[in-house]
């Protein structure tokens, strides 16, 4: 039994890879993505170091049932295997679910992208006339803080930080300004920079972007 039960406890010590792994994953910031999975947040419920907590209590456990009550050592290794396993499992679902957000944002591949690094006006104006085109569009907040901001101020935009999207064929910018430049996108994307324009205009012009080839 002793043989056992350090099996099952070398069993459970071995998912620390696959809970390493899951803790250090992370979503990127996206909001109001149809098919985003809404439950995953910017980090997992708990981190690494609560897997190294029960590790090492299982290690004790099963070492002092071995040494004092060895007719519990092979419970005591399984109970460990067990909170072990389910942290790692917890670990893994997180893992899973910031994929899930990654693929939501690939299933969507909006064509249109809404540079934003700061100035705000524009963007209903931009939403309400790209609406009728059905172009799929998308806007991409310069930092965490905009994007946090933006969320909350127009909760039926879809929206990313950071990266444009690769499926993107046009960025649009409110203006010539240096933080442009932090809009890095595929090589197949135009930018463009959007000055008065009416509606008319503005349909041809994300129309003509969104129809080009990737």
């Amino acid at each position: 039994m002793l043989v056992v039960a350090l099996v099952v406890l070398l069993a459970g010590l071995a998912t620390a890879p696959l809970a390493r792994s899951g803790s250090a994953a992370r979503p990127p910031l996206v909001a109001h993505v149809p098919g985003q999975p809404i439950w995953v947040r910017p980090q997992p419920p708990f981190g690494f170091e609560v897997w190294l907590v029960a590790a090492t209590i299982s290690v004790v456990l099963t070492v002092g049932a071995i040494v004092l009550a060895p007719a519990f050592e092979v419970a005591a290794a399984f109970f460990s295997v067990g909170v072990l396993g389910l942290i790692t499992a917890i670990f893994r679902r997180y893992a899973s679910g910031c994929q899930e957000v990654r693929d939501a944002v690939t299933a969507y591949a909006p064509r249109i992208a809404f540079a934003c690094a700061g100035d705000t006006d524009h963007l209903a104006t931009w939403a309400r006339w790209i609406a009728p085109t059905g172009i799929p569009w998308v806007v991409v907040a310069r930092t965490p803080e905009l994007f946090a901001e933006l969320a909350t101020a127009y909760s039926g935009f879809p929206l990313v930080q950071g990266e444009v999207p690769a499926s993107v064929t046009g960025v649009l910018h409110r203006d010539d300004a240096p933080t442009n430049a932090a809009f890095a996108a595929g090589p197949g994307a135009t930018h463009v920079v959007v000055g008065r324009t009416d509606e008319r205009r503005f349909t041809d012009l994300v129309t003509e972007l969104a129809n080009q080839p990737r």
